[in-house]
């Protein structure tokens, strides 16, 4: 089952990014997170079988609360045949189509309180883009100088300033809070690079271990990642809360994805 979020407009998590005053919520079928906050235009996969009981989403809300927003929703369900063409495969909360999109994460929105997180916490999930024809790799790319803040302190950033290598963040030791997975991804997702390939990526902008000055070291460099790795899968986590003072206005993400062509090398 899809459900598509033609409008999604409920109030914002709270300061340690839980969804405490509303929330959607969904029962009975496969796991789906808490989501509150803006996400129109976002969709789900939720997955229901003959065991799984009885199926029910909800839309919660605190009505005692004074909030903000316009608490409207609107969606579109629609369920899928076991064998459809166009069926997420297990385990994926969003599926993509096509050599190229956009995707973001949830409650992702330019105009965010400074002093709060606005991304969503208790998150690992994974979004899924079917390999089409004739392609081998897929390439992710910031959209603007906001669409990728997962981790430290965003809230300086603005559309004119100038990221620089200080605000890229790649690997387990650097990445362990709030983070992207993609498995394998480099500059180029080719061979050459491989070495350097990193799992995952946070920060405050996206960008690759670089391993043109040597060939044991590596630094870090603004830009977009790419990967073979197959499948394409974009896993997304963060943790249960925001540490104060040090990680504001993270918007958490919205990119652009081309598939690749494939390699001779692989």
């Amino acid at each position: 089952m899809k459900v598509e979020f033609d409008l999604f407009d409920l109030s914002d998590p709270d300061q340690d990014g839980q969804c405490s005053t509303d929330f959607f919520l969904a029962t009975g079928g496969s796991p789906i997170p808490q989501l509150c906050g803006t996400n129109t235009n976002q969709h789900i996969i939720y997955s229901v079988t003959s065991n799984s009981g009885p199926s029910q989403l909800s839309i919660v809300m605190d009505t005692t609360t004074t909030t903000t927003s316009s608490r409207t929703w609107q969606m579109r369900i629609y369920q899928h045949e076991c064998r459809s063409p166009v069926l997420a495969p297990n385990g994926c909360l969003q599926y993509y189509q096509g050599a190229s999109g956009q995707l973001q994460s949830f409650n992702y929105k330019i105009d965010v309180n400074n002093d709060l997180p606005n991304h969503l916490a208790n998150l690992n999930y994974a979004i899924c883009i079917r390999m089409e024809s004739g392609f081998c790799g897929i390439r992710y790319a910031q959209v603007d100088n906001f669409s990728f803040t997962l981790s430290l302190d965003a809230s300086l950033i603005t559309a004119a300033t100038t990221l620089t290598t200080t605000n890229v963040k790649y690997g387990d030791d650097n990445c362990d809070q709030d983070y992207i997975v993609v498995p394998g991804a480099s500059m180029t997702g080719a061979d050459a690079d491989k070495l350097f390939a990193k799992d995952r990526f946070c920060g405050t902008a996206l960008g690759f271990c670089d391993s043109a000055t040597s060939t044991t070291t590596c630094t870090p460099m603004l830009g977009a990642i790419t990967t073979f790795s197959k499948p394409f899968i974009l896993r997304v986590v963060t943790d249960a809360s925001e540490v104060a003072n040090t990680e504001k206005a993270n918007r958490g993400f919205n990119l652009v994805f081309s598939q690749q062509p494939c390699l001779t090398s692989g």
